[in-house]
């Protein structure tokens, strides 16, 4: 009996004892669930009970000086998968890839995601978005987004650049002026039933998401029109590798047209190479050739180490500079300091060159701006290269003197070179004319911004007069435009081979940079050509693109022919976006012989 009753005993005991270990087990439980884990269930219920929904601002527009769209939002429809509704992924994605651009094997993989929102596909065209609606499959949603469009395809794109799928920024002004166009992102709280129906009761935070800034800019959709139009036709015709055009006010530093060859279209900017979306006008460099002249000359008379009506005896045809023997074309004989420039001569610019010095010709390559950015408001800007003077050798005076051993870029020498066109003064070269709110209110307005005067008025006359000369008789006849006065300067320069350490045999740049017109210039331009097959000389291949161009400006910009006292206020005027009528818009080195 004892022994039994021991048994009983034991049993309650050891069944007490298992309670009392459950209970402990239960309430260690509750305390973990109600005290140590109490912020991450109350979290994850959170998760589970409310859905944000992030609410994309609408992206500032963009316009050209006269008002015309070159960057707009269009709507679009973007398509969203909830996992766990999705009742058979498998089915889901082959009924959804025969309607989108995605493989099968992604969307499934998407959709059985273990996230609780998955996108589909992203700003989607009307027509592939209703089939997929009238296919009603479960977990499968759709929303409004703006999509960026640029309404002139092709026009202006290394200027404009292009936004991403977010609406971001991602190259040209896009980028530049992201935070002012991009706007802010608002949000939405929602509150998501025991179907995961979403319902909006009150006191549920919404913020509203606030549009970007309009942005207005100084170029000139037609002006771009022309310039892209015929450097294309140029580029294609001389079978060259790329060019770039860039015109621009000297007066004001308005740049009113960038045109790049190779180009894209924004709105397909990833079928593109990454190469055809650079700014070749802004980011590439290359050695100016005879160009440089026209600024040399500019530095010895401003040294007065020269005179205009000075000649010099440039040689049979060539000069010996530190060892290296530099050619002319051809033999010269004796040259006027005007001559020098107007034929071009390698031996005659050398001569000026060593003139000047080394020294003070390394100070005046400084002070103009050489080297150095311009500070353009666009990405990507190059300064190009002039060596420290502890680097240049005995030949770098020669060689730069016929614009050798230097780099620049189109833009930069043009806003150099325009301080001809303006009194002495290098302006600031400006793309962004002005910023406007959403409603039309002005936030900024950038006025014209002088950086330097680099030569005296006196100077930058003579100067002018001279490339009026070039024009009319020496290299760049080619750009001769009937009834008005260029002033001009060819420029035709072997480009360096790297991996020779070497000037190469068969590879050129052709440039050209005038003025427009001459008398009282409201147009600077610089033409340059990489690599043109045939023919490579400046005065044979950019000066004619620089004539194609400045043929349709003067009809555009309404300047009559060769009268001084209206041809500033008529072009001018046009520039402003005032009245227009009668307008159509559709869509060892070598040198020069002309």
């Amino acid at each position: 009996m004892n022994l039994v009753k021991r048994k009983t005993y034991i049993r309650i005991s050891l069944l007490i004892l298992v309670v009392f270990i459950w209970m402990g087990l239960i309430l260690w439980r509750l305390v973990s669930l109600q005290v140590y884990q109490r912020d991450r269930l109350a979290q994850r219920g959170k998760i589970q009970r409310e859905r944000t929904i992030k609410l994309n601002p609408k992206r500032g527009r963009i316009y050209d000086r006269n008002g015309k769209e070159l960057a707009v939002n269009v709507e679009m429809t973007s398509i969203y998968a909830l996992p766990t509704e999705v009742t058979n992924p498998s089915q889901t994605a082959s009924k959804l890839a025969k309607v989108l651009p995605v493989k099968r094997s992604i969307l499934e993989k998407r959709l059985r995601s273990n996230k609780s929102f998955v996108w589909i596909e992203r700003k989607v065209e009307p027509e592939p978005t209703q089939q997929i609606r009238e296919l009603k499959l479960p977990g499968i949603g759709f929303l409004k987004e703006d999509k960026r469009y640029y309404p002139q395809g092709k026009l202006a794109s290394h200027v404009i650049g292009f936004a991403g799928v977010d609406s971001q920024g991602l190259n040209g002004l896009e980028h530049l002026y992201d935070r002012e166009i991009r706007g802010e992102s608002g949000m939405e709280l929602t509150l998501i039933d025991a179907k995961r129906r979403d319902f909006l009761p009150e006191g549920i935070t919404r913020k509203e998401a606030t549009s970007g800034n309009d942005i207005v800019v100084n170029i000139d959709a037609i002006i771009q029109y022309i310039a892209e139009k015929e450097l294309a036709e140029t580029v294609r015709t001389t079978g060259a590798k790329g060019g770039s055009v860039v015109i621009m006010n000297p007066r004001s530093g308005e740049v009113l047209a960038i045109a790049n060859q190779p180009d894209y279209d924004p709105n397909n900017f990833a079928r593109y190479s990454e190469s055809s979306w650079r700014n070749r006008a802004v980011t590439d460099i290359y050695e100016p050739g005879s160009t440089f002249k026209i600024l040399l000359l500019a530095m010895a008379l401003e040294e007065k180490v020269v005179g205009l009506d000075d000649h010099f005896y440039c040689g049979e045809g060539g000069i010996e500079v530190a060892g290296s023997y530099i050619r002319d074309h051809k033999p010269y004989g004796v040259l006027s300091t005007k001559q020098i420039i107007e034929y071009s001569s390698n031996v005659g610019a050398i001569i000026i060159g060593s003139r000047i010095g080394k020294q003070k010709l390394y100070h005046h390559v400084q002070r103009y701006g050489f080297g150095k950015k311009t500070r353009i408001d666009l990405p990507g800007e190059s300064g190009g290269i002039v060596l420290p003077f502890r680097k240049w050798s005995g030949v770098s005076v020669g060689s730069i003197s016929i614009g050798q051993e230097i780099c620049v870029t189109p833009l930069q020498l043009l806003t150099i070179a325009s301080a001809i066109a303006n009194e002495g003064y290098v302006m600031k070269p400006r793309v962004v004319k002005k910023v406007l709110s959403r409603r039309g209110e002005l936030l900024n307005e950038f006025s014209p911004s002088p950086v330097r005067r680099i030569i005296s008025p006196q100077t930058a006359q003579q100067l002018l007069n001279i490339m009026i000369a070039v024009v009319e008789r020496g290299t760049g006849t080619a750009a001769k435009l009937p009834g008005y006065i260029i002033a001009g300067k060819t420029g035709t320069a072997q480009k360096f081979d790297p991996v020779a350490q070497r000037y190469g045999p068969d590879k050129y740049v052709a440039s050209f940079i005038g003025f427009l017109p001459a008398n009282d210039p409201v147009i600077a331009m610089i033409v340059v050509i990489d690599e043109p097959q045939g023919s490579y000389y400046g005065g044979e291949v950019a000066a004619p693109l620089f004539k194609e161009i400045a043929q349709q400006l003067v009809k555009y910009l309404r300047i009559p022919p060769r009268q001084r006292d209206q041809t500033h206020l008529v072009a001018t005027n046009i520039l402003a976006g005032r009245e227009r009528e009668g307008v159509e818009w559709s869509n060892s080195p070598q040198e020069e012989k002309r």
